[in-house]
Formats: structure tokens, C-alpha cells, sequence
């Protein structure tokens, strides 16, 4: 006989700021359900296929790699994603418009009176393409271009690989005309930019300009 509780596994990467208020969210929703009961799981297939036992009623889950969504899926239970990275999973999600993040972070610039921007990114992660896409768009409709630089995301490879080494990231800033306004995909692409500005002598923001994203 099941208990009286709603179990809900929350499978999140706590070191990201932006799932951190997600999960605040949460806690918010549930002040008034005593009857539901929540618990962590870290965002790895392993970590996923120990809590099997628990037979949760449902999760609220970061999917950023296929692997986490196979196990997910063979659940068999309720799966909301909340992970901006892979569209084509065949789950209900619950994400920021990242078009709009873009168009708002290209006005600010421009108000800046900024001439000169620049988009640091992934080719294949929806919350980059569609944050590059809405930057783009306002950057057209008012006469500037756009420059990017698109990074490989070896994160799967190496938990450690959000931020790395990355020399053509460097010399793509050291040859940009400046100054310049530079959105950043995240936040922690947009503290490497800066740091790389700090090495090459930059000054930010009055030479380079840089707007991060996800707090």
C-alpha cells in the first residue's frame, strides 16, 4: 500500500544559479501541499536508476544529455524538463524565452551606443541558437552586425569542462574591433570572457561590453 504522499524527484545540477531558483520556485509551490514530498537527485542516469525504489509520481528534471532522458523516459512516470539544451525530447517543458533574453540583451547594448557586437555560444544548444537568434534580430533591424564565436561543449567529457582553456576563444577577442558589446550564452561563458579581456588588456565595459545570462 502506497503512503499518503506525492513523492516528486527533483533531478537538478545544484551548481548552476539558474536551477538553484528553479528549485526555489519549488519550494515556494509546495508551502501550501504538505502532502507532497520532495527529493533531490542528482541530474546523472546512475544517481536516477538508485532512487527507482522510491517509485516517484513524478519528476521536475534538468535534461541536458540524452543518457538522463533514456532513463527518465523508461520510468514510465511524469517528466517535466526544464533544460533549454534539447529540444526534440519528448517531454513538457517549462523554460525562459531565450529569443526574447537575446533581443533584450542586443537593446541594452545599443542603448549603450554600442555599433559593435559579438555572440559567444554552442551551434547545437537551444538556449544558445535561439538567445543568438533574438540578439541577431534586433542587431539587424538596427543596421549593426554580429560576430560569433561558437565553443565546443565537452562537458559530457569532463564535469569540469564548463569553463577550460579555450585559445581560439582568445584569439577570436584579441581580433575583434572595439569597442564592442558581447553577449555571452551564460554566465559562466561571459566570466571567462571577461577574464580573457583582463589578459589581453582589455577594459570592461568601456572597451568590451559584456552582457552573461541565468544568473
Amino acid at each position: 500500500m502506497r503512503d499518503a504522499f506525492v513523492r516528486i524527484g527533483l533531478v537538478m545540477d545544484h551548481s548552476l544559479a539558474f536551477y538553484r531558483q528553479i528549485l526555489r520556485g519549488v519550494k515556494t509551490f509546495a508551502t501550501d501541499r504538505p502532502d507532497w514530498l520532495f527529493t533531490p537527485i542528482a541530474a546523472n542516469p546512475r544517481a536516477v536508476e538508485s532512487v527507482k525504489p522510491l517509485r516517484c509520481d513524478g519528476y521536475i528534471a534538468h535534461i541536458f544529455h540524452r543518457p538522463l532522458a533514456k532513463v527518465l523516459r523508461s520510468l514510465r512516470r511524469p517528466v517535466i524538463n526544464v533544460s533549454g539544451v534539447l529540444p526534440e525530447l519528448p517531454f513538457p517543458r517549462v523554460i525562459a524565452d531565450h529569443a526574447e533574453v537575446g533581443r533584450q540583451a542586443a537593446r541594452h547594448l545599443l542603448s549603450c551606443g554600442l555599433r559593435q557586437l559579438a555572440f559567444v555560444g554552442y551551434r547545437s544548444h537551444e538556449f544558445s541558437t535561439e538567445r543568438e537568434r533574438g540578439f541577431r534580430e534586433v542587431a539587424h533591424e538596427c543596421g549593426v552586425s554580429v560576430s560569433s564565436f561558437y565553443e565546443l561543449d565537452r562537458r559530457l567529457e569532463d564535469p569540469n569542462g564548463v569553463w577550460r582553456w579555450n585559445a581560439p576563444l582568445l584569439e577570436w577577442l584579441r581580433d575583434l574591433p572595439n569597442p564592442v558589446g558581447i553577449l555571452a550564452s551564460h554566465d559562466t561563458q561571459g566570466a571567462q570572457v571577461a577574464e580573457y579581456c583582463h589578459q589581453l588588456r582589455l577594459t570592461v565595459p568601456d572597451q568590451v561590453a559584456i552582457v552573461g545570462a541565468d544568473d
